[in-house]
């Protein structure tokens, strides 16, 4: 039986300096010295900063799993022989966009070209899954499928005081009975312990952190301390 749907993944991180913390425009030395190990799998992006990595087209997210863990060893380890780190992160605590380098493709050259500042000030950093079915009458049936769930989900708190962690909880218990023919129970496990953690969510973290040091570089290092916990060098 044909999977009933791909997955694919992308991946962007922050390089940063392993000592200070600080953004690095160093994307063109870690594609030259990457290519032979990660092939097409590693992009640059708009920034130099910037580094992107590629799934394969994945059968389940059991399969993904497991190759972005190999993936993000592999540029870990690739970095840490430069002297960099990662960080997975939306933005950089104390970067600013206009001493950000843009990188040297005709592609972004021309984005900068026709949106200017726009363009320029894209110092974010996210992640993109792209699910992929049989075909486009597929494809249309379940996004009008989904669209006649929007309007549960945009007005989920139906008028109620409901805080950003209830909500997302909520929102899992509403879709738990689909997570095992999904293969993503392990996902949702970890999202529910991270919204039962006393600390809070890794930005009510940050945010206590940077209240209780005033220092922006405590909160960068606890940020590359994040992005490597989970990160396993030896598998690189």
């Amino acid at each position: 039986m044909a999977a009933p749907f791909t997955i694919g993944i992308e991946e962007e991180f922050q390089m940063v300096d392993r000592q200070t913390g600080q953004l690095c425009p160093r994307i063109h030395t870690i594609l030259e010295k990457a290519h032979r190990i990660l092939g097409e799998q590693i992009k640059a992006e708009m920034l130099q900063s910037m580094v992107e990595i590629n799934s394969d087209i994945m059968p389940d997210i059991p399969t993904a799993r497991q190759e972005m863990r190999i993936l993000r060893a592999q540029l870990a380890q690739l970095l840490e022989e430069e002297g960099l780190a990662l960080i997975s992160a939306g933005t950089h605590p104390a970067a600013l966009w206009q001493n950000e380098c843009r990188s040297e493709y005709v592609r972004y050259a021309e984005l900068e070209d026709e949106l200017q500042d726009v363009a320029r000030s894209i110092l974010i950093f996210g992640q993109h899954v792209h699910i992929g079915v049989e075909n486009q009458e597929s494809a249309v049936m379940l996004m009008n499928q989904v669209r006649s769930w929007l309007p549960h989900l945009l007005d989920f708190a139906q008028g109620r005081r409901l805080s950003m962690r209830d909500a997302i909880g909520e929102l899992l218990d509403f879709v738990d009975e689909v997570v095992d023919d999904l293969g993503s129970r392990q996902e949702m496990n970890y999202l529910r312990n991270l919204l039962e953690d006393p600390r809070g969510t890794g930005a009510d973290r940050q945010i206590a952190l940077f209240q209780e040091t005033g220092s922006i570089d405590a909160l960068i290092q606890f940020l590359m301390q994040q992005t490597m916990q989970d990160i396993a060098l030896e598998i690189a």
